[in-house]
């Protein structure tokens, strides 16, 4: 091989190599993005169950004013 070939070889296995190292990089930055929004949609999830559950405790006890 000549001194050339190795040193262009050499090269773009440099480039790959920080191209590789971006790509993973902006791959970790998504995948905390995505845990983020799942942990935020979890929360919605429960928000709307205690307020569901408070909704209902709240018509009993009216129920049972007004029966009373």
């Amino acid at each position: 091989m000549n001194t050339n070939v190795i040193i262009i070889f050499s090269f773009k296995v440099g480039h790959f190599t920080r191209q590789r190292r971006k790509l993973e990089e902006k791959i970790s930055r998504k995948e905390n993005e995505l845990e983020t929004a799942r942990r935020e949609l979890n929360e919605v999830e429960e928000s709307r169950k205690k307020k569901a559950q408070m909704q209902k405790e709240l018509e009993d006890v009216i129920l049972s004013i007004v029966i009373y």
